[in-house]
């Protein structure tokens, strides 16, 4: 997942220095978002293992039931 984004990332980047297209700049930052968050999602996960042991699987379940309900809400 991380390397797709990664290339995509850097592939707008160039672009954006290439072109000053102020969208290339946007989809970059937003790819590089993205790689920020699954590290952090990563992170946060190996301390609540080490913390919590195999219970905090309930924490991911916890948190996509919400998004999963968050589905349905219409705005």
């Amino acid at each position: 997942m991380c390397t797709g984004n990664l290339r995509s990332a850097t592939e707008s980047l160039y672009e954006y220095k290439a072109s000053k297209n102020r969208s290339d700049l946007i989809k970059s930052l937003q790819y590089y978002v993205i790689i920020a968050f699954f590290i952090l999602g990563a992170a946060i996960g190996t301390l609540f293992t080490g913390v919590f042991g195999n219970k905090a699987i309930y924490f991911a379940c916890v948190l996509l039931a919400v998004v999963f309900g968050m589905m349905f809400v219409k705005e």
